[in-house]
């Protein structure tokens, strides 16, 4: 079964309480607390507020002060509330039977209070606006309506003045709530911390300037027509108050703020001590109603607004992991796709070179075959060098590149793939000289080993006489122009849309890169590059790369691979 919110702080103090002396103190700090405040503000209250008839404070904050106990630290608070309330009852002249009966009402309205605080899952902190509407609904309906009942009773009985002395009392439970019990509920774990910080000095600052300026409009002796709107002065030092800090600060200086014009008004000054006893502290009850519900909302959305601004941030933190994630599968996946044929390549001429020499082939012969060995691991370390340059943000390095030499070499690569799958593989060369590239020689052979590799996957998966065949010419505006046209079935319907897309495959066994590689780099140099079914054949890829340089040297045509 679910704990309580109660006896879940009852069980974090009992295993956090220190042994001996010290651990004593801290369990009997609270009721000391209770019953020193209490005194302090019956005292206040008291002596400043109460009528002669029917004989009551307006004000009485006992209530609050109960509430905020027994729901901060248990249920065992009720018993030091009970027996304080009942001494502080008998000195202000109540009757035994009376002040224990306005006891038990302080001490029901306390324990009801704090258990549907507890079951309504409010938080003391403010921190969400239905925290407000809850302690408004318990503290300021249940609460002080169960105390007002009782305190009512003990006055008046069930005679005529019964409905307006509940009112009165209930009035003055109602502020004693509003106004102190939320500054109870949210201060002992700010003092818990014991830290002190910069910002606490602005908070104190803030929690000075409401009283001073309360005490300028309400006891500065200022005429009704300007005391009465300068006492909407404090609202703006309130609402910037809980805009800046937590709910404690700005309950503190809407007390402070409170207790000031109370005290004013009590004296005969202000605005509202023109009508006297109690109908100027009442007009005043609602003015700081207001006050201290205003401070309250505003307090528990800012909380709310930097709790949304730091889920958002923890889910922004969770975006950017998961794309850096993504981008390191991206990467590792580019990396294999592009490392897998360089890597193929070295261990078909490491087989052939081991074959030669077992057959005892003469040096001379097995010297290609070693020389292609160390030009597929150059050409796997340009590729490791391309991508760290990359991550590196380094410009890509370029110069002067003969294409029809760089696509031989490619193509001259995959050769031993292609004899293995049974794809004849064929180059037609331009018939004349070719401008050069301006690009990195690897770059271009990269596109052609992609584009190439997966024409030889189709062309074999299809079957017949499989072919690959590659066209080298130049183009319009003196750009080169690469074609690779396979024999296999061709894009299927749809295909060219997503074609190029990062992660997208229409080949079984494919990595949805190869592709996506491709067009960065053709697009990358300013290049286009189309896909379409070539008619009477399988799919065709149109690569167009322009120029940047004088012509590097001549092509060659006809340049077959069977």
């Amino acid at each position: 079964m679910r704990r309580t919110v109660m006896e879940r702080v009852e069980a974090s103090a009992q295993q956090e309480q220190p042994a001996g002396r010290h651990g004593s103190a801290r369990v009997w700090a609270p009721h000391v607390a209770l019953v020193g405040i209490y005194l302090l503000l019956a005292w206040w209250a008291g002596s400043l507020f109460a009528l002669e008839e029917p004989p009551l404070p307006l004000v009485w904050p006992a209530t609050g002060v109960g509430l905020a106990f027994v729901y901060r630290y248990g249920y065992s608070l009720l018993v030091p509330l009970v027996v304080v309330a009942v001494a502080v009852q008998l000195v202000m002249g109540a009757e035994l039977a009376g002040a224990l009966l306005m006891a038990a009402g302080q001490a029901g309205g306390a324990a009801i209070g704090a258990w549907l605080l507890m079951r309504c899952r409010f938080r003391a902190d403010f921190s969400q606006l239905r925290d407000v509407m809850v302690f408004l609904g318990v503290g300021a309906g249940v609460s002080a309506g169960v105390s007002a009942m009782a305190g009512t009773l003990a006055i008046t009985g069930l005679d005529t003045g019964f409905p307006e002395v509940l009112g009165l009392c209930w009035a003055a439970d109602l502020m004693g709530v509003v106004l102190f019990t939320p500054l109870l509920l949210a201060w002992p774990r700010v003092l818990s911390a014991g830290r002190w910080r910069a910002r606490d000095g602005e908070a104190a600052g803030w929690v000075v300037l409401a009283p001073v300026l309360a005490f300028g409009i309400y006891g500065a002796g200022l005429p009704d027509v300007v005391a009465m709107p300068l006492s909407y002065a404090v609202f703006p030092v309130v609402i910037a108050t809980a805009l800046r800090h937590r709910v404690h600060v700005a309950a503190a200086a809407v007390a402070a703020a409170a207790m000031v014009a109370l005290m004013c008004t009590a004296a005969g000054k202000g605005p509202f001590a023109g009508a006297g006893l109690p109908y100027d502290l009442l007009s005043l009850h609602a003015q700081l109603a207001l006050l201290a519900l205003t401070a309250l909302v505003i307090a528990a959305v800012r909380q709310e607004r930097i709790a949304a601004e730091a889920r958002a941030r923890e889910h922004l933190h969770a975006l950017n992991r998961a794309g850096r994630l993504n981008a390191a599968g991206t990467l590792a996946g580019s990396l294999a796709h592009e490392l897998n044929q360089p890597l193929c390549a070295l261990s078909s001429y490491a087989r052939a070179a081991r074959r030669q020499m077992q057959q005892g082939a003469p040096a001379d012969e097995v010297a290609p075959t070693l020389d292609r060995i160390a030009e597929g691991a150059d050409r796997a370390a340009s590729i490791v060098r391309r991508t760290r340059s990359m991550l590196a943000r380094e410009p890509a390095a370029g110069g002067p590149v003969d294409a029809a030499a760089a696509v031989r070499e490619a193509l001259a690569l995959l050769q031993p793939e292609a004899v293995r799958q049974g794809v004849e593989l064929r180059l037609d060369g331009p018939g004349t000289r070719l401008p050069p590239l301006w690009m990195d020689a690897v770059e271009l052979q990269q596109v052609v080993i992609n584009l190439v590799q997966n024409g030889i996957a189709a062309a074999a998966a299809e079957g017949g006489e499989p072919r690959v065949r590659v066209a080298l010419g130049p183009a319009d505006h003196g750009a080169v122009e690469l074609v690779i046209t396979d024999t296999g079935p061709g894009l299927p319907p749809g295909a060219v849309e997503d074609l190029f897309q990062p992660l997208v495959s229409h080949r079984d066994g494919g990595t949805g890169l190869g592709l996506a590689i491709t067009r960065s780099i053709v697009e990358g140099h300013g290049g286009t590059i189309v896909a379409d079914n070539a008619p009477g054949a399988g799919a065709r890829f149109r690569v167009c790369l322009p120029c940047g340089a004088d012509p590097a040297g001549p092509g060659e045509a006809g340049d077959g691979y069977a």
